[in-house]
């Protein structure tokens, strides 16, 4: 939509012309209300010029339990395929907003992840033997801010570029049709950043919402942080300036101004100059971010251009492992490898026989792991894997080849040792695996599936002559055992109907059953 004057509209299911000005309705047909919107002059200087065939609002008639959030369609003027009746002699107040969304709540409530530009508006109708019609003036009911970037002396390159944002702002809100009030989600994060030329403007339609906000500027590697406490305004644009000196931290000034010279009930308010010093923003963790070999963790939507990533996140929080806790003083999320390790990424579960120092020692674990029936629903990996170093001191050196691997992993600052996750780690990758990959393959890794699984002689399934090969390299190893010959396994995809959890393990001493190493770490 090209916002502000609009163009006149028609009687349901007519159309006559109509232009940027006011405009003398036609006679409407069969009691149909006709719909009128513009936005006022006022406005028309700080925005677009009208809108586009195509486009759509909501009607709704104010206190009624009928005549709800009716379409009425742009195309030169606004229609109806519905309409609304009304009657003469009546003046029933409606309300209009944009843009039109098809399953309004019964309480006419809009939730939005994502900012848009609402337009609302108030009007009763005019309903006489010869007209029926409502003329809508649409305001604007989010805020706007509007950020010009320059330079001083010639601080940067003429053709410098930078990457600005928003950090610590609502995105997410609600917005109310009837009333035409949004309210901005308490929930804070970070607009997307984006590369802009010195000397031009960068704007963001935001909810409004209390002051905090912060202006990030990102240049040459490093990124400046400038904290605004003015509040962000319904229908008001804020106009704020940083300039780039030479030899200092950007300067940010600003200008609190409404969205053109002359908007009703605003005023200009002068404001100050805000200093920006470098500053780390903290990043909001989420499933699919990158954690960094020096310990930082970045958006997953971040450039990688020189960095050196160690894993992507698949579980934020602590799980709440005591043992895990007491080897580090806070756990913020488990972070998969981008690759899995080892010469051809497998090796035959023989090699892996530590089921006698179990058998000798008690089963070592937190939690219900060591199960014959189904599979673990702990995110005890890392405590599987302290229990498996001791099993291998204590039992002739059985899982020498896997604690090689696992040292073998270059260690990330601030986090745990790698370790072999549990199946329930595994599993949580697998049904985050979409986001989990995209963010693997971005930084140059490979996730395989595996929906041909088979293990026919899983217990209750038919013996199989080409189980073995079925069941080879289709697989990632868990650190959960099966009794004394099994383990359980994940093949990181959705498998048919014909099997179940409990069916997910492997004969952990036959030499031709192969699975993947990949092991996950906690920072």
């Amino acid at each position: 939509m090209k916002k502000v004057l609009l163009a006149c509209s028609v009687a349901a299911m007519a159309l006559t012309g109509c232009s940027n000005h006011d405009n003398e309705p036609a006679m409407p047909g069969n009691g149909t209300l006709r719909v009128y919107g513009s936005i006022s002059e006022t406005l028309s200087r700080a925005t677009e010029t009208a809108f586009e065939n195509g486009d759509q609002i909501g009607v709704s008639e104010k206190d009624a339990t009928e005549n709800q959030n009716v379409l009425y369609a742009y195309n030169g003027g606004f229609s109806s395929a519905n309409g609304i009746e009304v009657k003469e002699g009546t003046a029933p107040t409606f309300t209009a907003y944009y843009p039109y969304a098809a399953a309004l709540a019964a309480d006419g409530v809009i939730s939005f992840a994502e900012p848009a530009d609402y337009l609302w508006a108030k009007k009763a109708a005019t309903v006489t033997a010869t007209d029926a019609s409502v003329a809508f003036t649409f305001g604007h009911v989010m805020s706007k801010l509007n950020i010009t970037y320059q330079q001083e002396d010639d601080a940067l390159e003429a053709d410098a570029t930078i990457s600005v944002g928003v950090a610590n702002v609502a995105l997410a809100g609600e917005f109310n049709t009837k009333t035409g009030v949004v309210t901005a989600s308490e929930t804070k994060t970070s607009t997307a950043t984006s590369d802009i030329t010195l000397g031009t403007s960068k704007s963001w339609i935001l909810p409004a919402q209390d002051g905090g906000f912060k202006l990030t500027i990102a240049i040459d590697g490093k990124t400046y942080v400038a904290t605004v406490n003015n509040p962000l305004e319904p229908g008001k644009q804020h106009n704020y300036t940083v300039t780039i000196k030479a030899g200092s931290a950007p300067t940010v000034s600003f200008e609190i101004a409404v969205s053109s010279e002359e908007i009703t009930g605003f005023t200009t308010t002068e404001g100050g100059n805000l200093d920006a010093e470098e500053e780390i923003i903290p990043n909001t963790l989420e499933v699919g971010d990158f954690l960094l070999a020096d310990g930082t963790v970045i958006d997953k939507n971040d450039d990688l251009t020189g960095k050196t990533v160690a894993g992507v996140v698949y579980y934020v929080g602590n799980p709440g492992d005591a043992t895990l806790t007491t080897a580090m003083t806070t756990v913020n999320g488990l972070a998969i490898a981008i690759e899995n390790s080892g010469e051809a990424a497998r090796f035959a579960s023989a090699k892996y026989k530590y089921i006698d120092w179990f058998t000798a020692n008690g089963d070592g674990y937190v939690g219900d792991n060591l199960n014959l029936t189904s599979a673990g629903t702990e995110m005890l990996g890392y405590n599987n894997t302290a229990i498996i170093r001791a099993a291998n001191v204590a039992a002739s050196n059985c899982c020498d080849a896997l604690i090689a691997l696992l040292d073998s992993k270059t260690a990330v600052t601030g986090a745990s040792a790698w370790y072999l996750p549990s199946y329930a780690e595994l599993k949580a990758v697998q049904d985050n695996y979409e986001t989990v990959s995209a963010s693997i393959v971005k930084a140059g890794g490979t996730l395989a599936q595996f929906a041909d699984y088979s293990n026919s002689k899983a217990e209750g399934k038919t013996a199989d002559p080409s189980y073995a090969a079925n069941t080879t390299e289709k697989f990632y190893w868990s650190s959960d055992l099966r009794g004394d010959t099994y383990n359980w396994v994940c093949p990181m995809a959705e498998l048919t109907s014909a099997f179940t959890d409990e069916q997910l393990f492997v004969a952990r001493n036959t030499n031709s059953v192969k699975g993947y190493f990949r092991f996950a770490i906690a920072f």
